[in-house]
């Protein structure tokens, strides 16, 4: 279940800050990383994987995060669209549904054939509702051919007094699992989608939600 849990502390428990070169080293290790053959032929193929379990839509994720029989787009349950704003409202519904369904099922498949180097309790913090803005925000972003953009501006527009916030508690992890990209120049951070995303988006979620959007009209009989 989408959650709004990004807020406060460290992933794991981790008391205070860790210090800017140990970010550094984990950046630069997960870069390196996601540039192997190996592992981005791993990306590629659990993207598509993902991409069949979405189509069948027969599984689903409850709301422990455990994988259930059931529909993740429950499109055979859906009435007649009412007036007013219940389309935007089924198509939000729709795109967070596959957002947290199919991107959880796409990095526990990396995490299970060892292709990630995050530990997997940040998969809470890194599928919550901030995370799938900042996501959405930077494929626009991406597909627009747009610099990398700077930290200080995601955390201001997302809530951030601050962008160490961010920086300490976000960037590593998201990084190492490849939603994020991270560049640090002259003292400033600044982020763009990630390989394991832009996979993901490519060859998984926007397939399955071509699939899917016209179903959110509901029952027509």
């Amino acid at each position: 279940m989408l959650k709004d849990s990004d807020q406060g502390g460290a992933a794991g428990g981790r008391k205070g800050p860790p210090p800017l070169a140990e970010i550094l080293r984990r950046v630069e290790a997960a870069t390196k990383h996601f540039k192997k053959r190996e592992i981005r032929k791993k990306v590629v193929f659990h993207a598509d994987a993902t991409r069949d379990w979405l189509l069948r839509n027969d599984h689903r994720y409850d709301a422990d995060n455990s994988l259930e029989a059931g529909q993740w787009w429950p499109h055979d349950a859906l009435g007649p669209l009412g007036p007013n704003g219940h389309r935007i409202s089924r198509l939000f519904q729709l795109i967070a549904r596959g957002f947290e369904n199919g991107l959880r099922n796409n990095l526990e498949r990396l995490r299970n054939d060892a292709a990630l180097l995050c530990r997997e309790n940040f998969l809470d913090k890194a599928l919550s509702y901030k995370a799938m803005g900042i996501y959405f925000e930077q494929y626009g972003l991406s597909v627009a051919n747009r610099a990398p953009e700077p930290l200080a501006k995601v955390a201001k527009r997302f809530g951030y007094a601050k962008n160490q916030d961010l920086r300490d508690y976000w960037v590593p992890s998201m990084v190492e699992l490849g939603l994020w990209s991270a560049r640090y120049h002259t003292a400033q951070w600044a982020i763009e989608l990630g390989p394991v995303a832009k996979a993901y988006h490519e060859r998984a979620f926007w397939p399955a939600f071509k699939v899917f959007e016209p179903t959110i009209e509901g029952d027509r009989k």
